[in-house]
């Protein structure tokens, strides 16, 4: 059988992060699993974002040169 968009729901969501606009398009989805979405930009926005003092890559830039303790996802980002 195949199920076309048409017969799903849509659910969206615009919204700023990481110095951009984005939009989250889900189709056929739930709205924890977009609410999970967004919370999941918004946690890697504060883990990487230069902007804030107390962001994984703030760390770095800071301790430049020297070990800092990051994310498997951080050492992901720089690879």
């Amino acid at each position: 059988m195949v199920v076309t968009a048409a017969t799903r729901t849509v659910l969206r969501h615009r919204f700023e992060v990481m110095g951009s606009t984005a939009e989250i398009i889900l189709i056929g989805g739930s709205a924890p699993a977009l609410s999970a979405a967004i919370t999941r930009l918004h946690q890697l926005d504060r883990r990487w974002s230069r902007f804030r003092p107390d962001s994984e890559v703030s760390h770095l830039n800071a301790d430049a040169g020297r070990p800092v303790e990051v994310s498997p996802e951080t050492v992901l980002l720089v690879d």
